[in-house]
């Protein structure tokens, strides 16, 4: 049997990707001022793909492929006219939930594939539209095309909607739980029965697996050949140079790099990454449903994440975490922090590095604090634990954008 450490090395392995920093001198006094800022920014670079970014979308792409298959077996079974188990559902919910999971913590890169393809729109659109849904789940002709579907007809058929997520998380979860039973009508789609949710539901999570498989292929050019097959005929480079996300932001500065400088491909983690989800978490996803959103000022009660699971509060720590693991040098497993943002940034300005750990922490403890679920709590006009949390993530998105001022401004 494996030790644990064996099993960690064998992890680490497995989804690092061997890219290759040019060798320098080992005496980094033999350097000048701008070549020691090229090596700690190429290493912190190549941590940051080898330690976040692609472990992160390569344990998505199998999370998405194991529930595609899982609720495809479901399907087969309920056509037959098998029963639909308690067992089973609670299995398949709990794979949702892990692949839900490593999408939330990849939305603090979400400016590369999944924006430049719509791939993020595509599969994570909220609220839910039930009245579409239902329609599509009473029209024969629609469920007789989704029957044996294994994504390629749900993408191009029906609208983003009732695609991705949250689509599926409706059939599996009610009120923070998982169905109990599968096999009967829907109490809350009259007519609509279990068989007809299982069927769109596979195929939906087909639809779901092609996506994720395509920011991991976009991203990394190490993914599987079962994954680039998936994704053969959809975009999957760097529009223009025919590089991977990876390949392009570690060529930075250098000919065949749509990076000019790697502070340029720095600015994109920070702002266009990290700055982007926190601003999102604290503004839009909690301050939509609150009626705090400085950019669409008014409450959306419907505007909620995860409503059906009851997942929001997960959904958004994650999305600290994802901004965590890109400052602090990797996913937990993973981590280097000498290799990091952080160190890069603590070497030049170590109150700006403590503040934002600090941030980052607060963010952290302040969503966790909120009382759950956020789905009820958010419409409490008494309730402080969900204003609260719309601060500190307020408060990190103001000291990312101040990280990368010093940043850009020092070099």
């Amino acid at each position: 049997m494996k030790t644990n450490k064996q099993l960690l090395l064998s992890l680490t392995m497995a989804l690092a990707v061997p890219f290759a920093l040019t060798s320098c001198s080992d005496n980094d006094n033999d350097l000048t001022p701008s070549q020691q800022q090229d090596v700690e920014l190429a290493a912190l670079t190549e941590q940051y793909l080898n330690a976040t970014v692609i472990p992160t979308y390569t344990l998505l792409a199998n999370g998405t492929d194991t529930l595609y298959h899982k609720l495809d077996s479901l399907r087969t079974v309920a056509w037959a006219g098998g029963t639909i188990t308690a067992e089973a559902i609670n299995d398949v919910a709990g794979v949702f939930l892990r692949a839900r999971s490593n999408y939330e913590l990849s939305e603090a890169f979400l400016f590369g594939a999944a924006s430049d393809f719509g791939i993020d729109p595509h599969i994570d659109s909220w609220p839910l539209d039930l009245d579409q849904l239902r329609s599509a789940l009473l029209n024969t002709a629609t469920i007789e095309t989704l029957r044996t579907d294994d994504g390629t007809i749900a993408g191009t058929t029906l609208g983003s909607s009732v695609l991705g997520f949250h689509g599926i998380e409706y059939v599996l979860f009610r009120h923070g739980k998982p169905r109990t039973d599968l096999n009967g009508n829907d109490p809350d789609l009259p007519s609509v029965s279990g068989k007809l949710e299982l069927t769109y539901a596979a195929a939906v999570a087909g639809d779901l697996r092609r996506s994720c498989c395509q920011m991991e292929v976009s991203w990394n050019p190490n993914a599987s050949e079962a994954h680039k097959a998936l994704v053969e005929d959809l975009p999957h480079a760097v529009p223009g140079n025919n590089l991977t996300y990876a390949e392009n932001m570690l060529l930075a500065g250098q000919p065949g790099s749509t990076y000019s400088h790697r502070i340029k491909a720095l600015n994109d983690i920070l702002i266009a990454g990290c700055e982007n989800i926190a601003n999102e978490v604290g503004d839009v996803k909690m301050g939509k449903p609150k009626g705090v959103s400085q950019g669409e000022p008014g409450r959306d009660a419907d505007y909620i994440e995860s409503p059906y699971s009851q997942n929001s509060r997960e959904d958004f720590t994650d999305n600290i975490r994802s901004i965590e693991n890109v400052i602090m040098g990797g996913r937990p497993e993973l981590r280097n922090e000498s290799r990091s943002i952080y160190a890069y940034l603590n070497a030049r300005n170590p109150e700006l590095a403590a503040e934002l750990k600090t941030k980052i922490d607060q963010a952290k403890a302040a969503i966790q604090g909120i009382t759950y679920p956020f789905v009820t709590t958010v419409a409490d006009d008494t309730d402080t634990t969900v204003p609260a949390a719309i601060s500190a993530c307020r408060a990190l998105d103001d000291c990312l954008i101040a990280v990368d001022n010093y940043i850009r401004s020092a070099q």
